[in-house]
């Protein structure tokens, strides 16, 4: 399911945690030391913008190459839906019938600058940028221009909360 939420958002869902650098982060270990220290490039115990901005543009470069599995240079909304429902079967889930869908046309023309159906490796690229960047910014909590390891645990604190709170409301038994 991971990497079913990180396809799709980069491709259909612009604030999804992919490019705010939790979700991604998860490539690089299974705790939370681990994930900052991967996001620390220059293992000065805080990352930078510079650092956390590069780590999104790795990502996303590896995952537009995941999506064009044709190698044309570019990705089409037939090749997002393709990918998403690979990683949903490869998981042992049936892909959803129009639920992450529902925003796919309005985010896919976003990221598709020149409204040609088309998403290139550019396009992809500076989208990645300008979310990461805009999450940096969210995620450096004091504004002294770097996340530090105390800001990075709070909001994995919180994206476990929330995800336990997801996971409460959608068991049976709760209803």
């Amino acid at each position: 399911m991971a990497y079913f939420r990180k396809l799709m958002g980069i491709a259909v869902c612009a604030g999804f945690l992919l490019i705010s650098g939790m979700v991604f982060a998860q490539s690089y270990g299974g705790n939370s030391e681990g994930k900052f220290n991967a996001l620390d490039r220059n293992r000065d115990g805080r990352i930078s913008e510079d650092e956390f901005v590069a780590t999104a543009r790795e990502h996303a470069e590896k995952l537009f190459n995941t999506i064009d599995v044709q190698r044309h240079g570019y990705i089409t909304r037939d090749d997002i839906q393709a990918a998403s429902t690979r990683a949903m079967e490869k998981r042992g889930r049936q892909a959803p019938s129009g639920g992450p869908w529902r925003h796919f046309e309005e985010n896919f023309n976003i990221i598709d600058a020149n409204r040609d159906g088309r998403i290139t490796l550019d396009e992809w690229i500076a989208y990645a940028t300008a979310r990461a960047q805009k999450t940096f910014k969210r995620l450096d909590a004091n504004g002294d221009g770097y996340i530090s390891k105390e800001e990075y645990e709070a909001v994995q604190e919180r994206a476990i909360q929330r995800k336990s709170q997801r996971s409460q409301r959608m068991d049976p038994a709760n209803q």
